[in-house]
């Protein structure tokens, strides 16, 4: 019974339906790119015995390090959330918060494109007559430049938190490496790694971020579906207290008895 539920559904999503379905995701996917960190630190050294790693949210840091105390001994862990006023320099608050602002217009708007969708296309005839009416019969492409925007603010955000590691610079969190003291590992490239003696570094992109980045593949099918849906002009509406169709009006006057 669910197989045959899910088949007739399948079957009768036309494209504003689809597109309704892929704004939802696009909005969700933005939701949970705000919540989750998007770049990450890590070391790894003698093979486990020290690891730190260090995530950040658009609040700040949160360092974990797992530590091992001598040759033999007992290892222990310290976790500590560290505040973008506990750094060097206020770059890459700077970036990191034009980078989330830039997400949050993005899923706002996202959710208002999911909205017009429902209310022109899936919602009721009279929902659709006022659009029509407001956005002067080029509904369609209205709607479709709201996502468009949407999608536009999420492509900047998540562009823009690009150069986030060449800000980590002037809070000096870099490693330079003890041959040539001018390799700066993360400050010099937005993902890598690279060992020095007893020692991996791997940094990069982090689950935020490659989820904002994800959240376009929704948005772009979206706007796309909008622009290929037919729309019916205002002028095919029929405004709210006017007469019925005439076959409507036959089958309410018939007399059954």
């Amino acid at each position: 019974y669910k197989e045959m539920s899910w088949g007739r559904w399948y079957g009768r999503c036309t494209k504003p339906c689809w597109a309704f379905v892929c704004a939802i995701l696009f909005f969700v996917l933005l939701v949970v790119a705000a919540v989750t960190p998007w770049y990450v630190l890590s070391l790894n050294q003698n093979d486990g015995d020290n690891i730190s790693s260090t995530l950040y949210y658009w609040k700040g840091a949160w360092e974990d390090v797992d530590m091992k105390e001598g040759p033999n001994g007992r290892k222990y862990s310290h976790t500590q959330w560290v505040e973008w006023s506990q750094m060097g320099s206020d770059r890459p608050k700077t970036f990191y918060v034009w980078a989330a602002s830039l997400q949050a217009g993005a899923a706002a708007v996202a959710l208002v494109f999911a909205l017009l969708i429902l209310g022109v296309w899936l919602w009721s005839t009279y929902t659709a007559q006022i659009a029509h009416h407001l956005f002067c019969n080029l509904t369609k492409w209205c709607v479709a430049l709201v996502g468009l925007v949407a999608f536009c603010a999420n492509i900047a955000g998540w562009a823009l938190f690009i150069a986030f590691p060449h800000a980590l610079y002037d809070s000096n969190l870099c490693k330079p490496t003890p041959t040539t003291h001018d390799d700066t590992h993360w400050c010099d490239s937005f993902s890598g790694s690279d060992t020095i003696g007893d020692t991996d570094y791997l940094w990069g992109p982090s689950v935020g971020w490659i989820v904002a980045v994800v959240a376009a593949a929704p948005a772009v099918v979206s706007v796309v579906l909008v622009v290929l849906t037919a729309t019916t002009s205002a002028a095919h509406y029929t405004s709210v207290g006017q007469q019925q169709p005439q076959d409507t009006r036959l089958f309410l006057n018939h007399n059954f008895t």
